[in-house]
């Protein structure tokens, strides 16, 4: 692995975006290596923790040691240099040189970050209508229909901001993944000048699905093991099963961030 090789990062908004099928998805580019061992980095979610690092540090400082705050910003590029040295490290093994080295992380919060840590890093963000990010928040980790809200709503309002923030990213939806998954990722491709046509796109469809909240789920906690796709397999309206008292509480509560990030509010299918 050199350095010609670019760190990818495909995030989730939240968890149960469906980040994992958006990394095996990319994954089937011949020009895509990836990590193994750490199926989830989250280096992304604990850029703070650095940054709480750093201004303790540089607080610490005299006064006119670094008046145009050059040392601080060399001080986070050298911690992700760090970040990006041991995921590198975690590089499946590859024929030649990959254009990018792909890591994923379900959580995207502190990607207003990433430019002050990895500023070559790209990164591709997967969203998904937050009604079925709750449902599936509920069924896979047993927390509160309230606790799911509150969790997508601080990731959704996060994203948000990056992006008035004009943090540099591709946002993609999973529903269009899902639907047209041949031209979306031919959008993602053209996003990362990858070429178009290295792709078997027939092998999408036929990729297992991984950590459904649902499907191919007996009676025990979600797994990661591969299960064969099915026309059984329909992740995008998770929510109709909701009582009128939860869509109104959803409403209320996160509504228009819902339709902030393009997908309906109450009952409209997305």
């Amino acid at each position: 692995m050199t350095s010609k090789t670019r760190l990818l990062l495909v995030l989730g908004c939240t968890q149960r975006c469906g980040s994992n099928h958006l990394s095996w998805t990319l994954r089937q580019h011949p020009a895509i290596n990836a990590v193994r061992h750490i199926w989830e980095h989250h280096l992304v979610t604990s850029l703070h923790d650095l940054e709480s690092y750093v201004t303790n540090v540089t607080g610490r400082w005299g006064k006119g040691w670094d008046p145009d705050g050059t040392h601080a910003r060399d001080l986070r590029r050298s911690l992700g240099t760090g970040c990006e040295r041991f995921l590198r490290g975690l590089a499946r093994p590859y024929d030649g040189t990959p254009r990018y080295l792909l890591a994923k992380s379900p959580d995207a919060r502190n990607l207003r970050l990433l430019q002050e840590y990895l500023p070559d890093a790209v990164a591709v963000v997967i969203v998904r209508d937050g009604r079925d990010v709750v449902a599936s928040l509920t069924r896979s980790f047993n927390i509160t229909f309230d606790e799911a809200l509150e969790s997508w709503q601080r990731a959704a309002t996060a994203l948000l901001a990056s992006e008035q923030e004009r943090v540099p990213f591709l946002r993609v939806n999973y529903e269009t993944l899902f639907r047209d998954s041949e031209a979306e990722t031919r959008r993602i491709l053209r996003y990362l000048d990858l070429d178009e046509n290295a792709y078997d796109y027939d092998r999408i469809d036929q990729l297992p699905v991984r950590g459904s909240s649902t499907f191919g789920r007996g009676q025990g906690p979600v797994s990661w093991e591969p299960v064969a796709r099915t026309a059984e397999f329909q992740p995008i309206g998770r929510w109709q099963s909701w009582s009128p008292e939860q869509l109104d509480r959803f409403d209320e509560r996160v509504g228009p961030l819902n339709q902030a990030l393009g997908f309906p509010a109450g009952s409209e299918p997305a």
